[in-house]
């Protein structure tokens, strides 16, 4: 039996380390996402592109002020507009807002704040859908970037450029985040860029998938696809996005740039059900995802566990290939965050890495075991409970 259990840790710690190296291979052969140099010319589009860039905003967040003026900053070779979307001027985001369309404008870009008094399971779609509503038609380009991302010096050449045939309606960047002030913020930083779950690298394995903090969709597209609105009931607007444009045979794709969000000063509670609300979106909208979680994203500490067990508890004959599974693992899990990091342009030491490691893991299996034991997901203060097809529901209160 014990035999048996050491042969089961090995096998699964190869299972792990190759998907792992897979997911580097073809990171390394796509380019990775980074924070990029400027684009080539063949990524940067012409000036005469016209482009709407939609930033939805609910609440008062850390440096709001700082991440929405920094609109005004990006990199950029073609014509935006810029359209605010906060659900009224009793938001705690609207004074944010307001400072940050009066620093724009005096940059000489155009833009306004868009009070949309949205009502739906997901807000973030329904704030987007009145914002595009209420802009002049004749934008090629949408934009969306959400309000905890800086976008200084951010450049949007790489992102527009990513859309480079007309094959693709969307293009996505990587989020990372870039000052965490806590321990919670350290571990959630970690998972999205010293883990497997890191999305430079989940994009190689899951080339289908699409996360909206920062992305880019043509407008026809948008069109094909019944616009915002059609998101509202999903609280997973991205991931249904990505699939509605799968289905009118429309590809999304990874962008060369990373989105930095500014997002800090979170406790464990409030890290570990936002990750356990993104995996609940994947129980709900993907669920054949799902068992990827403790087999493949987060699973080294469950498979080191495993290994040392069946070493403690077997023969001599058993102790070397369990001993093996936990080598590689660790080996296999210490590359793929080295790796994840390079590609999120953030540097650490061999030490603080080793940290982030566990600390990632550790925060993926916690909100994995709450995504799984509760259905119940407050977003923005809104509690939602799954319906069949993925689709959220607010709950009556």
């Amino acid at each position: 039996m014990s035999h048996d259990a050491s042969s089961f840790a090995l096998a699964w710690a190869l299972a792990y380390a190759s998907c792992a190296l897979w997911a580097v291979i073809r990171s390394w052969r796509a380019g990775g996402a980074s924070s990029p140099s400027r684009p080539s010319e063949a990524q940067s589009p012409a000036s005469a592109l016209r482009v709407l860039l939609l930033r939805p905003c609910a609440g008062l967040e850390p440096e709001l002020d700082r991440t929405l003026a920094s609109t005004a900053r990006a990199r950029r070779a073609f014509a935006m507009d810029v359209r605010f979307a906060v659900e009224s001027h009793r938001d705690a985001a609207a004074p944010s807002v307001d400072r940050a369309v009066d620093v724009l404008e005096r940059a000489g870009v155009p833009a306004s704040a868009v009070m949309t008094h949205a009502r739906a399971a997901n807000r973030k779609a329904a704030q987007l859908a009145r914002a595009h509503a209420s802009a002049p038609r004749g934008e090629e380009l949408v934009v969306v970037a959400d309000s905890d991302v800086d976008l200084e010096d951010a450049p949007l050449d790489a992102l527009v450029g990513a859309l480079s045939d007309d094959s693709i309606g969307a293009a996505w960047a990587a989020p990372i985040e870039i000052q965490p002030t806590t321990v919670a913020d350290r571990a959630s930083a970690a998972v999205l860029d010293a883990s497997l779950h890191a999305f430079p690298l989940l994009s190689a394995l899951d080339p289908s998938g699409m996360v909206g903090k920062l992305f880019v969709i043509r407008t026809d597209a948008l069109a094909k696809v019944g616009g915002f609105g059609a998101l509202t009931t999903h609280l997973g607007e991205d991931m249904e996005l990505a699939r509605r444009l799968r289905e009118v045979g429309l590809k999304t794709t990874v962008a060369p740039l990373v989105a930095r969000s500014r997002a800090q000063g979170r406790a464990w509670g409030a890290v570990i059900e936002r990750y356990a609300r993104w995996i609940r979106v994947v129980r709900a909208q993907r669920p054949h995802l799902l068992p990827t979680y403790p087999l493949l994203l987060c699973a080294a500490p469950l498979i080191v566990t495993a290994a040392l067990l069946a070493a403690l508890a077997g023969s001599a004959g058993s102790g070397p290939g369990a001993l093996t599974a936990a080598g590689l693992t660790v080996v296999a899990r210490v590359a793929t965050g080295a790796r994840a990091r390079a590609l999120g342009g953030r540097t650490s030491g061999a030490r603080a890495l080793v940290v982030d490691v566990v600390l990632a893991d550790a925060l993926l299996l916690v909100a994995f075991a709450r995504a799984c034991l509760t259905r119940r997901t407050v977003w923005r203060g809104v509690h939602l409970l799954p319906e069949a097809g993925g689709r959220f529901t607010e709950e009556a209160r």
